[in-house]
């Protein structure tokens, strides 16, 4: 099992669990400073670098034990910066390819609204599509945000478990097409709300509250991960 966090504050949590078997923790909380990438470099199993500068800090770390380095990419084209924008990516590695042997781990977050199966999947190619890129990866982040049916709360997985399935089937023809030469590579997933979206709370911090009229407020949530920009507000929800 694997544990990812986004802060340093969850990482000493997790790490000073009392764990019968200690999980492979991942870290992949945005920005840093290269203090911050050296503490997250001794303290996790992985840490996903989310900007060029934070992986080639990592690579200059020499303290053992030293974290695996991954990155985690930006596919999408919003501007929100979740990760190394995809085309710097391949400017990047293709210029360097003996960095590009150091990645261990890619991984694209997609976000919380992923409207279908058919955009997991289109991701998923997207992210899967870069492996070549890297003659050393040992794993693949496929991310989470899949759909939910919030209408069907009494069951762990959406009334969409067929296309659930479809998308699984159609992932295994892509991961095949794309790994062939790859067979010692994990896929991984964040399963997170599909699986437990009807079972607890999601806490946020009150940012700001505006009376927009009788009985009526426009709340203001803080619910963003640590040093990762993202719009949090939208269609006022």
């Amino acid at each position: 099992v694997g544990v990812l966090v986004n802060t340093l504050p969850e990482l000493a949590a997790v790490a000073s669990f009392g764990w019968q078997l200690p999980p492979q923790i991942a870290f992949a909380g945005g920005i840093l400073s290269s203090k911050d990438v050296a503490r997250v470099c001794r303290g996790a199993n992985l840490f996903y670098a989310a900007s060029i500068l934070n992986f080639e800090t990592a690579l200059s770390c020499d303290e053992r034990p030293c974290a695996d380095i991954g990155v985690r990419i930006d596919l999408s084209e919003t501007g929100e910066l979740r990760g190394i924008p995809v085309h710097e990516l391949k400017e990047y590695f293709l210029a360097h390819p003996e960095r590009a042997k150091r990645v261990s781990a890619i991984h694209a977050y997609q976000g919380p609204n992923v409207p279908s199966f058919e955009a997991c999947l289109a991701h998923g190619e997207a992210l899967l599509s870069l492996v070549q890129l890297f003659p050393a990866l040992t794993q693949i982040n496929l991310s989470g945000g899949w759909p939910f049916d919030y209408s069907e709360t009494t069951a762990p997985l959406p009334s969409t478990r067929e296309s659930f399935l479809g998308y699984l089937e159609s992932l295994e023809q892509l991961i095949g097409q794309n790994c062939q030469d790859r067979r010692g590579v994990e896929i991984a997933f964040e399963p997170g709300k599909f699986l437990l979206a009807a079972y607890g709370f999601f806490f946020c911090k009150i940012v700001e509250s505006r009376m927009t009229g009788t009985n009526q407020a426009d709340v203001h949530l803080d619910s963003s991960f640590t040093h990762l920009p993202s719009l949090k507000i939208q269609n006022r929800q």
